[in-house]
């Protein structure tokens, strides 16, 4: 994982006369992986509300749309963020932690230019929700991953 919170991956650009495609391709990974949704696993009903999601678009720019929906409701448009991925904050303190190390330390985090955010809707009802985020890049792509959260 980079600084930035993206896979290590590689990108590909396409040219076709003065137009071009950008392609990001995740080492190892499918294609059509271009996100990482970043939620807590388990939150109460009242929480839900104040509670962010964050979304890490590996290949966004501020030409790229980003909404988020739950169960299957109504679209919402994320904010652009340009900050730490807090994924990535979590796993680089994580490995802070660990002593006697046989590796070299991850990178410090940086800012992300691809990191999108917004909140959970309030008052979910107990129990599994799905997370739901489609993106559009700039060359009006969409991709959609889905992730579940427990609310208790």
């Amino acid at each position: 994982t980079m600084a930035d919170g993206a896979p290590n991956g590689y990108s590909i650009i396409t040219f076709d006369g003065n137009e071009y495609t950008l392609d990001f391709h995740a080492a190892g990974r499918p294609d059509d992986w271009q996100m990482h949704i970043h939620a807590p696993e388990v939150i109460t009903s009242d929480q839900s509300g104040e509670t962010d999601v964050f979304v890490n678009v590996f290949n966004g720019s501020e030409r790229s749309k980003v909404a988020m929906r739950m169960d299957g409701g109504d679209w919402v448009e994320l904010e652009r963020r340009v900050t730490t991925d807090p994924a990535y904050v979590q796993l680089f303190e994580a490995e802070q932690k660990i002593t006697n190390k046989t590796w070299r330390d991850l990178p410090k985090p940086k800012s992300s230019t691809h990191l999108w955010q917004g909140k959970l809707p309030a008052e979910l009802a107990p129990g599994l929700h799905l997370i739901e985020v489609r993106t559009v890049d700039m060359h009006g792509r969409e991709f959609v991953d889905r992730r579940s959260i427990r609310v208790e």
